[in-house]
């Protein structure tokens, strides 16, 4: 069944509703630009490419023209050596903000516990602050 979802194979009955509408992919590269993804269980086709590649797997960041996006498989790249480098334990929020965090993050964490402490509401504008919210909240989560 999906296998049939993702188009390596043509489903022979049934319905796949994406959205509210029947879809029928005509292959994987199909199904991946109408934001379907399968994670297979024979992986031994991916052993060979970087962490990144595998990220990605034929949907690498393209810009305005479909060009894919060097500058920004560069800094994926960058982010997966510092990971692979640094090793910071996901599960303490603030050894991710030592290990790979930026001190910018650090600070907009301690103002969301700030206001999180006085109980007044901060705006969130972007990523970076998302970001900064989601630890802050790692880090108190009361």
């Amino acid at each position: 069944m999906m296998k049939c979802l993702f188009g390596t194979y043509q489903k022979d009955e049934g319905t796949i509703i994406l959205n509210g509408r029947e879809v029928s992919f005509s292959g994987p590269k199909d199904a991946l630009e109408n934001g379907i993804a399968m994670v297979h269980q024979e992986l031994n086709q991916c052993l060979e490419r970087s962490v990144v590649d595998n990220l990605f797997l034929g949907r690498y960041p393209v810009n305005s023209l479909g060009v894919v996006d060097e500058g920004l498989m560069r800094k994926r790249e960058a982010i997966a050596r510092a990971l692979a480098v640094n090793r910071p334990d996901s599960g303490d929020p603030v050894d991710v903000l030592a290990k790979v965090g930026g001190l910018e993050i650090a600070g907009m964490a301690g103002a969301f516990m700030g206001g999180m402490e006085h109980r007044v509401p901060i705006v969130i504008d972007g990523v970076i602050s998302a970001v900064a919210a989601l630890t802050a909240a790692r880090i108190c989560p009361e």
